[in-house]
């Protein structure tokens, strides 16, 4: 299986994970330490600390929702004595203006024209 049919793994998660946590808990130790002191220097570190919170948290939600879109490598053909044109999937050994197989049409050379990357269409794609 190569790296493009893999799904990557989501490595960022516990770091996100991490983060949100230290920053809960010390968002509450601080509002905490502003009700026993009456000091408004820790009620603003508690309301930035909590706006960072927010927006770790609506990032982490977002990377949880991200869906890893299947894709392949397509390789295109085009045949220079008649022009047939055919796209297949990549084969090891592909290079661009390289010979490949035989033309369907004349029998002659087929050369690579283009390597591309394709993301699977909905009727293809597997849940």
């Amino acid at each position: 299986m190569s790296s493009l049919e893999r799904p990557q793994p989501r490595r960022w998660v516990p770091t996100y994970a991490v983060l949100l946590l230290s920053l809960v808990a010390i968002s509450a130790a601080l509002v905490i330490l502003y009700l026993r002191t009456g000091s408004e220097t820790y009620l603003s570190g508690a309301l930035l600390l909590a706006i960072v919170a927010v927006y770790t948290g609506w990032s982490f939600a977002r990377l949880l929702t991200v869906k890893v879109v299947p894709r392949s490598l397509s390789t295109y053909l085009r045949c220079p004595s008649c022009g047939y044109e055919s796209m297949r999937e990549y084969r090891e050994g592909d290079r661009l203006f390289g010979e490949a197989e035989q033309c369907l049409k004349c029998g002659g050379r087929m050369v690579v024209e283009g390597i591309f990357l394709r993301s699977a269409s909905k009727s293809q794609r597997t849940v």
